[in-house]
């Protein structure tokens, strides 16, 4: 039976634009952990934090081929994305080009023999880099002329993969076959081939399923776009009809309700409209332990799970810290580690103070803060209304700051036992494409959430003075 490969698109869509940098990495588990054979990345927008999250893609997928792509390919970006998929199990670089008059013309001022020539040297030098797939993705391909694009397969020769593209819908059921079997009967044997077809007729599902009769290998898939083949769509077709069709996938058809579900939860969240946080409130990150044992290379590495990004010497101030912790613990977990780097790195004179903050809740008005921040001796103040007393301060800092910065993880723990437990807070920001960490302990647990908030936004300050220099 011939296996058909799943090629995820989910985060390129636009929907995913709204997601946060960790919800983009749970997405991604998500895809791994539901059977998912190939996940695609969009192209470099926010070089510092793109190069972070396929970093961090890289090191974190388990099973799936993780699939960086370039519209506009150069040696310098491939070499990038070489560089930055190096720790990944199973890799492929995409190389997405219009073949069609309009697209070629319109986006890349470039008539055929130009187009053709910039596909060859693309996918030449990138196939000329060992160790990953090379996949030629042919953009709006429903209207290219045949003869540009059996030129373009030829120029693409050294490709692993040939993707045709349907992006205006060209196609019905009954035309897709015969013009993919004309496509690929000019190609060469070593190509495996794809397609990707859009949705706007509501046809991309039946026309990706006809594509299979006409000796295509893979489809392009997403799990919320509605412009789109559907993952799940696809899957149970390919599952219910297995022996009829002679295909069957590696996607895990038990778990599939589960995960669609839980992916689609990420981009409807229940939240109250007045607040920009997400749900981030966790027990712990991971339940990695680590003992005095470990060396160097174990703690940086789990410190770059994590998502932070730390300089040499914020990161040996951490180290000597957990070297003396572990001397007194058996074993130190990550939310330990996590406390250790909102303590320990990027201890720096602080450009907010708290003054004081004032909370109004109960169950039958909405929670408002009143925060008084000073900043170089001046008297800072806003109230704000929020989902609860902590997003309400959050938001109150906001106003004072003028600033929005991702909420990427809120943590909340008990210190200590009893009525006047102390509580830990520690909350992580996201700016300038690395995490910020704040840590905050008081008997108060709003208290101490507010003092990890504005600890972290002083390292934010501080960084943002230093590189203005």
């Amino acid at each position: 039976m011939k296996r058909i490969t799943i090629s995820d698109t989910t985060l390129k869509q636009k929907e995913s634009k709204t997601l946060t940098f960790r919800q983009r990495l749970e997405l991604v588990k998500f895809l791994d952990r539901l059977g998912t054979d190939v996940i695609e990345i969009p192209p470099l927008a926010n070089m510092r934090e793109d190069s972070l999250f396929i970093k961090s893609v890289s090191e974190s997928v388990k099973n799936a081929s993780i699939c960086v792509c370039s519209t506009n390919p150069s040696k310098e970006e491939t070499d990038t994305l070489y560089n930055l998929t190096g720790k990944a199990l199973k890799r492929r670089m995409q190389i997405a080009l219009p073949v069609s008059s309009v697209q070629m013309e319109y986006f890349f001022h470039k008539k055929a023999e130009s187009m053709l020539s910039l596909i060859k040297e693309s996918v030449s030098y990138a196939k000329s880099l060992p160790g990953w797939e090379v996949e030629l993705l042919l953009k709006d391909a429903g209207r290219a002329e045949m003869s540009v694009l059996k030129k373009a397969e030829e120029e693409g020769a050294d490709a692993d993969i040939i993707t045709i593209c349907d992006d205006d819908s060209a196609f019905m059921p009954q035309n897709i076959v015969p013009f993919l079997k004309e496509v690929i009967s000019g190609g060469f044997p070593s190509h495996r081939y794809a397609v990707q077809i859009t949705n706007n007729l509501h046809l991309a599902d039946v026309n990706s399923i006809y594509a299979l009769e006409a000796g295509v290998s893979e489809i392009k898939t997403q799990c919320v776009s509605p412009f789109f083949a559907s993952t799940e769509n696809i899957v149970r077709i390919l599952s219910g009809k297995s022996e009829e069709l002679g295909c069957d996938t590696s996607v895990n058809t038990i778990e599939i309700s589960r995960i669609m579900s839980l992916i689609n939860k990420m981009y409807m969240p229940e939240r109250d409209a007045r607040t920009p946080f997400e749900d981030g409130v966790r027990d712990k990150t991971s339940n990695a332990v680590f003992t005095l044992s470990d060396t160097r290379e174990d703690i940086a590495r789990e410190i770059r799970a994590l998502g932070y990004e730390l300089s040499e010497e914020e990161f040996e101030t951490v180290f000597k810290v957990f070297k003396d912790v572990a001397k007194k613990k058996a074993s130190v977990h990550t939310r330990d580690l996590e406390a250790i780097i909102a303590s320990s790195a990027m201890q720096i004179t602080p450009t907010y103070t708290l003054d004081y903050f004032i909370i109004n809740a109960g169950n039958t008005i909405s929670a408002t803060s009143h925060v008084r921040m000073k900043r170089s001796g001046e008297i800072l103040e806003e109230v704000s209304v929020g989902d609860g007393p902590i997003d309400a301060s959050f938001l109150a800092i906001e106003k004072i700051t003028g600033r929005h910065y991702e909420l990427d993880d809120f943590q909340i723990q008990t210190v200590t036992e009893g009525r006047e437990a102390m509580g830990e807070a520690i909350v992580k920001l996201r700016a300038n494409g690395r995490v910020y960490s704040g840590r905050g302990v008081s008997t108060d647990i709003i208290g101490s959430s507010i003092m990890a908030y504005v600890n972290a936004l002083n390292k934010i300050e501080y960084d943002n003075k230093e590189n203005a220099v």
